[in-house]
């Protein structure tokens, strides 16, 4: 038993120290949470309605221009990484907006310098939608990604529309290997759709961790003999420092 858990402490040992040098050499996103005494530091940021509640968050809203944006670009690390951030969208509709094809929306997205393409996230009156590509990424030219979406996660401090219709979380992405080390742009964008209904959307604790990663398995069996033979061989030693003459 022993053993077993000196080789799961070991293992998650090494993989934490691969993967962390891939996140060092990278130019990484900058202000992620928004602290910086700089409003908006590190973004760019189009469209008239996009502030930051300075060290909280950054906040988007409709203005009854079609788009706002705010954007980032940076290097992503070379090692395999999950790419996290929080976010809110909330519209003063409490019923399905008339009057416009689609209602506002939310939607998150990454371009690669290579012109890889992923789909994150689009928020709207009916819900918020992590990767919305899926399954159609042939047809809009997506590169396939794993998300998950934790529901339970709020931006302290985001006032929504009273009476209207809030969505947030906090979106997680595996990166895929064809974009890893390559240079994106991250882009935030808020859509007016022009059906009298207001909207504001935002973000904050963008953030890049590493992933574990599995080791092949001739790799892994090496390490299981290598560490199993390291524990007996300190067991042999305590045992025999046991014995007195």
């Amino acid at each position: 038993m022993r053993s077993q858990i000196v080789l799961k402490w070991l293992v998650g040992g090494m993989a934490a120290a691969l993967l962390a040098p891939g996140l060092a050499q990278s130019a990484l996103l900058t202000n992620g949470d928004f602290a910086h005494p700089t409003e908006l530091q590190g973004y760019i940021a189009t469209g008239m309605l996009i502030g930051e509640p300075t060290g909280e968050f950054a906040q988007l809203a409709s203005d009854g221009t079609f788009q706002r944006t705010l954007e980032q670009t940076f290097d992503l690390p070379v090692a395999p990484a999950i790419f996290s951030f929080d976010f809110v969208f909330s519209t003063d509709a409490a019923n399905p907006p008339t009057g416009a094809l689609f209602p506002d929306s939310f939607a998150v997205s990454l371009l690669t310098s290579a012109g890889d393409f992923l789909d994150l996230l689009v928020v709207d009156f009916f819900g918020a939608f992590p990767d919305p590509s899926d399954g159609i990424e042939a047809i809009v030219g997506a590169v396939p990604i794993d998300t998950s979406l934790d529901p339970t996660v709020t931006i302290a401090g985001f006032t929504p529309f009273a009476g209207g219709t809030t969505f947030g979380g906090r979106l997680s992405v595996d990166l895929p290997s064809l974009v890893l080390g390559q240079t994106a742009t991250l882009y935030f964008d808020l859509f007016d759709q022009s059906d009298a209904a207001g909207s504001r959307a935002a973000v904050d604790n963008l953030g890049l961790t590493p992933a574990l990663v599995v080791p092949e398995p001739g790799s892994l069996a090496l390490a299981m003999v290598g560490l199993l033979a390291l524990a007996r061989r300190r067991r042999r030693g305590n045992l025999a420092g046991g014995i007195t003459g």
